[in-house]
């Protein structure tokens, strides 16, 4: 679970989503109390409709195209696994139905800049090639799909942001070493809990 600690009080912030309003609170404020404000991009709109439509974005993105990673690649049931896969496929093309309507000044969910909403799927998104590596060809994300064709506008986009570039593991790794490093890296424990490192 992502966690943020305050290195001034010890207390904790986690959760993704909320993790992320955090920051982008806390840069804010850091910006207003230095005055370096004009020009600034935020992750969450300053129109306070935009901002509301971005928590709501937040929260059916982490639901509908987070969660079913895992159901993905954990469940035993391939029934199950497909189940998981369409779903997430449904939420993609909601997804890309939306960049279209928002999106027309630039790539990212609100246009020019990434948001709150991009920044939720990012990790995400880079991980769906695991589906393939791990659960085959017929779990791959279809780039040749029309209704994906603004998630992938999207995904190639957000993916060669110096920000977000930085920050992702490297996938030219053979695909056998991938598979065996990925998909030895998810655990499914009593309980039906998953323990994952991917």
């Amino acid at each position: 679970m992502p966690t943020i600690v305050q290195k001034s009080d010890g207390r904790a912030v986690f959760e993704s989503i909320i993790c992320i309003e955090y920051v982008d609170e806390l840069a804010r404020s850091i910006a207003a109390d230095s005055g370096v404000v004009e020009g600034t991009t935020w992750l969450m709109p300053d129109d306070l409709v935009q901002r509301a439509h971005a928590r709501s974005w937040s929260e059916r993105v982490n639901r509908t195209l987070c969660s079913p990673y895992y159901t993905i690649l954990v469940r035993s049931e391939p029934a199950e696994r497909r189940a998981g896969y369409n779903l997430l496929i449904k939420g993609l093309e909601r997804f890309s139905a939306q960049l279209d309507k928002t999106a027309a000044d630039g790539p990212y969910f609100f246009g020019a800049s990434p948001s709150i909403v991009d920044f939720t799927l990012v990790p995400w998104a880079f991980r769906y090639y695991v589906f393939e590596t791990c659960r085959g060809p017929e779990y791959a994300i279809p780039r040749d799909s029309p209704a994906l064709a603004g998630y992938w506008r999207w995904y190639d986009a957000i993916m060669v942001l110096p920000a977000v570039a930085k920050t992702l593991p490297d996938k030219t790794v053979s695909a056998a070493s991938r598979r065996s490093q990925q998909c030895a890296r998810v655990h499914r424990m009593p309980d039906c809990f998953v323990r994952s490192a991917i």
